[in-house]
């Protein structure tokens, strides 16, 4: 069984075959589950502590047409859907590796595990190339004493996806970190919000902008000295808002010269989203510009400027 040791971001541990045939047994046996989730349109799962899943309503059976329904229990939501990170070589699971730390969803089912019901975007790579738009809205149940997390799955198709919202840079800065700091990198170094962040009125696509500096703020961390300190800003620009985040560890030459193009490995700053992914959608979809300095006496600084509209 792989343990915590064998996973690069959220816990590889699972549970045992009766802990998780009790569960699985409890959710049938609760008179309302199966009537109250099959009567809704999103695909519904329930999560164990593990993020197995324990239930699934119909919408989620017939959306994964091809599959034995029994074979998708004691499955995690992204073995499931048949991503792509999830059955590389490295993993041990859906949620275990580096790349899962950019996913909204396991971000989602991490924050309803400590309490708050919480809603992502997520774009799964699946296994035969093409791409998956999910809302995940993630949200705490209890039951004979034990926490569940109920997640529901909306399929986001380029015209159901959010308008812009009105947004204020402290406080997305602010929910943006809070979110990162139980992360296991954060042990490595010291996570802070800029003294000189500015407060900038802004509207934007929250989940883009939160994936691209999700995936920014998370290679920092990693890329971080020990005992260095990463550092999130933001000020106003003109008809933009720029945002900063910096590490005092250098990038070396290498990847400097490669770091945005298609080819560069899934390793270093942005490996997360990856390092084109993340140029691209900040440039097509939220109307902005990403960049970066390093060097040795001044470390590494990514800005990423977005338009005060949308």
């Amino acid at each position: 069984m792989a343990g915590d040791r064998d996973t690069e971001f959220a816990s590889a541990e699972r549970s045992d075959e009766q802990a998780l045939y009790d569960q699985i047994t409890l959710l049938e046996s609760v008179e309302w589950v199966r009537p109250l989730y099959d009567a809704v349109n999103d695909l519904v799962v329930i999560l164990n502590a593990q993020r197995q899943i324990v239930f699934f309503n119909q919408s989620f059976a017939r959306f994964l047409g091809d599959r034995d329904a029994s074979d998708l229990l004691g499955l995690r939501p992204g073995e499931a859907l048949r991503c792509a990170r999830a059955a590389c070589p490295e993993a041990h699971g859906c949620g275990t590796t580096r790349f899962c730390s950019a996913c909204g969803a396991v971000q989602a089912i991490l924050a309803s595990q400590h309490g708050r019901p919480d809603r992502r975007e997520c774009r799964i790579l699946l296994q035969d190339g093409s791409a998956l738009d999910l809302l995940v809205k993630a949200t705490p149940l209890s039951l004979n004493g034990e926490t569940y997390v109920v997640c529901a799955l909306t399929d986001i198709s380029p015209e159901q996806r959010p308008r812009p919202l009105a947004l204020r840079s402290v406080e997305f800065l602010q929910d943006l970190l809070d979110g990162y700091r139980h992360y296991e990198a954060v042990s490595t170094g010291a996570l802070r919000l800029d003294p000189a962040v500015q407060d900038v009125p802004f509207e934007g696509d929250g989940q883009g902008l939160r994936r691209v500096l999700g995936a920014v703020l998370q290679s920092a961390l990693e890329a971080c000295p020990f005992g260095g300190v990463v550092t999130v800003g933001c000020e106003p620009d003109g008809q933009s808002v720029l945002f900063r985040v910096h590490n005092p560890g250098v990038m070396p030459h290498d990847a400097q010269q490669q770091i945005f193009q298609r080819s560069f490995p899934t390793q270093g700053p942005g490996r997360g989203l990856g390092t084109y992914s993340m140029k691209l959608l900040i440039e097509r979809d939220l109307g902005g510009q990403i960049d970066f300095t390093t060097s040795k006496d001044h470390g590494t600084t990514f800005t990423l400027r977005c338009p005060l509209k949308a």
